[in-house]
C-alpha cells in the first residue's frame, strides 16, 4: 500500500513539472508579447541635429512618400474641373506631419506614371515583373540626420511600386527605423512590409498602417496607429 502511494506522488510530481515546462515554452506566466511594435523615445545624448528640431517624441523624423498627383492645368474651367487633387499617399503622409512634426519629402521619378487606374496598373505590372529600379529624380541630402523614416506609398499589385525600392536602396538605413503605411483599394501592407524588411535589413521594421483609396478623412485612423507605435 505504501509502495502504491509513493508512486502515485511520484507519477503527480512528474505530471507537475511537465505542464510547468509546456507553460513556460507556450508562453505561459504574466507575459505579453505586444502585437505592435513601439518605438521608444529617443534617449538625449547631447547631440544636435544638423535636421529641423526634433519632435516631442524626441525623435528626427522624416516622412517619404510616393504618390501620384493629378493637377488641374492652369486656366482650366473652374466649373468642370475641381481644385488640384492631392494624391491619397500625399494626404496620409501630410496628416502625419499635422499630429506628430517631421519634415516631409516626395518621392518622385523622372519618369510620369499616367493618372489613369488601368494606365498606371499596366506599366506597374511591368515594372513588377521585371523587377525594375525606376530613377529618381528626387534625392534626400541629409538622410543621416534621420532616426526614424516614414515611408507611404501606393499598392501596386499587391506590394509598394518598384520606385519604393529604388528609394530604400539608395540609403544606408542601418539601425534606424523603418515605419511603411499604404493607400490601397484592397490589398493589404504586409506582403510590401515583408519586402521591405528584406531590403532593410539592418533596420527596425514597425507594423504599418494600410488605409483605403478615397477616405474622406484619415485623422482619427492615424491617431490611432501613431499612439499605438509610441509617437503620440
Amino acid at each position: 500500500m505504501k509502495k502504491a502511494v509513493a508512486l502515485l506522488i511520484s507519477l503527480i510530481a512528474v505530471f507537475t513539472l511537465w505542464l510547468t515546462a509546456c507553460s513556460s515554452e507556450n508562453g505561459g506566466g504574466n507575459s505579453t508579447v505586444p502585437t505592435v511594435p513601439t518605438i521608444p523615445s529617443k534617449p538625449d545624448d547631447g547631440n544636435d541635429s544638423s535636421s529641423d528640431t526634433p519632435t516631442e517624441s524626441g525623435h528626427s523624423i522624416l516622412i517619404a512618400y510616393f504618390s501620384l498627383t493629378e493637377v488641374i492645368s492652369e486656366g482650366a474651367n473652374a466649373s468642370s474641373s475641381a481644385t488640384p487633387y492631392v494624391g491619397n499617399t500625399e494626404s496620409v503622409a501630410k496628416e502625419i506631419q499635422k499630429q506628430i512634426g517631421g519634415d516631409l519629402f516626395k518621392i518622385q521619378t523622372v519618369r510620369t506614371y499616367p493618372t489613369s487606374h488601368s494606365e498606371c496598373s499596366k506599366i506597374a505590372e511591368q515594372e513588377m515583373r521585371e523587377n525594375a529600379r525606376p530613377e529618381l529624380s528626387s534625392h534626400v541630402t541629409n538622410m543621416d540626420d534621420y532616426d526614424v523614416i516614414f515611408v507611404g506609398y501606393p499598392i501596386w499589385w499587391y506590394q509598394e511600386p518598384m520606385a519604393i525600392r529604388t528609394f530604400l536602396e539608395e540609403y544606408d538605413f542601418s539601425g534606424k527605423t523603418i515605419v511603411p503605411f499604404c493607400t490601397t483599394m484592397g490589398a493589404g501592407i504586409s506582403q510590401s512590409e515583408g519586402n521591405i524588411g528584406n531590403i532593410c535589413r539592418n533596420s527596425t521594421i514597425v507594423k504599418g498602417l494600410s488605409l483605403s483609396t478615397g477616405r474622406a478623412d484619415n485623422s482619427s485612423a492615424v491617431g490611432n496607429w501613431l499612439k499605438q507605435i509610441g509617437l503620440l
